[in-house]
């Protein structure tokens, strides 16, 4: 299963008619993915909205991100890594 696709050569994030995001995060008995992405390079720079049953992480090492949710949203900047 190809896990990102592209529009114009850019990434986007799979999901279902439910938004659910449609590719395997790991294994079966390693459900663990990591991937390390730099937002300019998905389309329109935005991961598109989707959800998953897994935890997801996200490390910012430069500038913010705007986190959106059903309900609200929230800025988040550069993350401190000791």
């Amino acid at each position: 299963m190809n896990v990102i696709t592209r529009i114009n050569g850019r990434k986007i994030i799979p999901v279902s008619d439910s938004m659910q995001a449609i590719f395997p995060f790991g294994e079966i008995g390693f459900p663990c993915q990591l991937y390390h992405d730099n937002i300019c390079n998905f389309h329109e720079n935005n991961v598109n909205w989707h959800w998953q049953n897994e935890l997801e992480f996200s490390v910012i090492k430069k500038g913010r991100i705007e986190l959106q949710f059903p309900e609200n949203k929230h800025i988040v900047k550069k993350t401190r890594v000791t």
